[in-house]
């Protein structure tokens, strides 16, 4: 892996990519995961290698990227492999998926003002297999998992932590594409 990020603007008429003037920033190692706040402000990767999360300002006029700073945080390597990235729709809340088996989602808060990320009080929620895909709808989490079901969470407001709905599961397999992403994506 090259352990960066490659930066291009996207002409809107054509959809041509150029590169940056600066075509990369770096990265932790092995970047996996990557999403964009909703507000556009800042980008975050998850690095499989060194089981950190990358964070960055974006310039929402050019789109160049800017570590913030600490550049990375570090995620429990005792999880797992940091892998999915999701930002939820207001912003506050990043989760990520540990894979290799470790059954959990790191549960981060992040600052409006900053951009910047720290793990929450309640660090993870557990799944019953390692989450492949994360995705929100409204005030719920859902996790596609590598058995092939889809865990339920409602985020809670006042602690904005991931809990488990009755049933845990949808207790229906789902038809799995790819690493199960595609599939799991096209049924929320």
């Amino acid at each position: 892996s090259d352990d960066k990020i490659y930066q291009f603007s996207r002409n809107t008429s054509t959809g041509l990519l150029t590169a940056l003037g600066s075509p990369t920033v770096n990265t932790g190692s092995y970047p996996f995961g990557m999403c964009i706040s909703p507000d556009g402000l800042n980008v975050y990767t998850s690095n499989n290698v060194s089981d950190t999360l990358s964070q960055f300002s974006r310039n929402t006029s050019t789109g160049a990227l800017t570590a913030l700073s600490p550049a990375t945080i570090a995620v429990d390597a005792t999880k797992g492999d940091p892998g999915y990235l999701m930002i939820t729709t207001n912003g506050l809340n990043l989760y990520v998926s540990y894979r290799a088996g470790f059954n959990s989602i790191g549960q981060f808060s992040r600052s409006a003002s900053t951009g910047l990320l720290s793990a929450m009080t309640t660090p993870f929620a557990a799944t019953g297999q390692a989450p492949s895909a994360i995705a929100q709808n409204g005030s719920y989490v859902y996790a596609a998992s590598e058995n092939k079901l889809i865990y339920q969470y409602g985020i809670v407001s006042d602690a904005p932590t991931l809990t488990s709905l009755s049933p845990s599961t949808s207790g229906e397999q789902f038809t799995a594409q790819d690493n199960g992403a595609n599939a799991f994506e096209g049924y929320l």
